[in-house]
């Protein structure tokens, strides 16, 4: 069980709707030491999923920035800078990065490297091209056919969310922010919220909420 510690969460606006989705553990969903100031209010400052593995909170934390979008490319709501999971992915560098980048390479040479260096790389590839036929790409100005063109349209579908996609899933996550406040009626009685009830249970929030909805006759929300 030690290595299920890591969650995913999220920061909202005071409309409810979420600006940043985030990976972490312990108390990085309240660290400083991000590229965006964090919510003062930290109720809003919620888990989408805790108790999870390293693996399955990077894919977690991936699927809802698709899911949302981000703000830099047009395709949502959320302001994260990379794709997530864990690495610099779709990462779109801003005109000021881009000027601090330029002035640091301002002066070199592009590829440059030592005389020792460049021998070593001339001996390994040597050795990598040997009897290799250097030229084109073998696929090079061969159309794609309408086959794969139609699986690649298929796989990009749905990506985009619309503005009532976005605005269903806000609406989600406001209700489930607010239920953890509401009495929850359980098979060993009534708990005037749920942290009354995960207490009980011993369970984390994910657990619970599954609990909710593969047996809603058995555990539910008291309006």
């Amino acid at each position: 069980m030690g290595q299920y510690i890591y969650y995913v969460y999220a920061y909202l606006r005071k409309d409810g709707t979420p600006y940043y989705i985030g990976k972490g553990k312990g108390k990085r969903a309240w660290s400083e030491n991000h590229n965006l100031n964090i919510p003062k209010d930290k109720d809003r400052i919620i888990f989408l999923e805790t108790n999870l593995s390293d693996i399955g909170s990077l894919a977690l934390e991936r699927r809802m920035i698709r899911w949302y979008g981000r703000k830099d490319l047009g395709t949502g709501i959320l302001r994260n800078r990379t794709n997530g999971g864990e690495g610099s992915e779709g990462l779109k560098h801003t005109d000021e990065s881009k000027l601090k980048i330029s002035i640091k390479n301002k002066g070199k040479i592009l590829g440059s490297h030592t005389e020792e260096t460049n021998e070593k790389r001339r001996s390994t590839m040597i050795g990598k091209n040997k009897g290799r036929k250097l030229g084109p790409s073998w696929n090079k100005g061969i159309p794609m056919n309408e086959e794969t063109k139609q699986k690649q349209s298929i796989s990009h579908m749905g990506k985009v969310q619309s503005s009532e996609s976005h605005a269903k899933r806000s609406a989600t996550l406001i209700a489930t922010h607010a239920s953890k406040y509401k009495p929850v009626m359980t098979p060993k009685g009534k708990f005037e919220s749920m942290d009354d009830a995960l207490n009980f249970f011993g369970v984390s929030k994910g657990t619970f909420y599954n609990y909710i909805w593969k047996q809603p006759e058995n555990f539910y929300w008291i309006k």
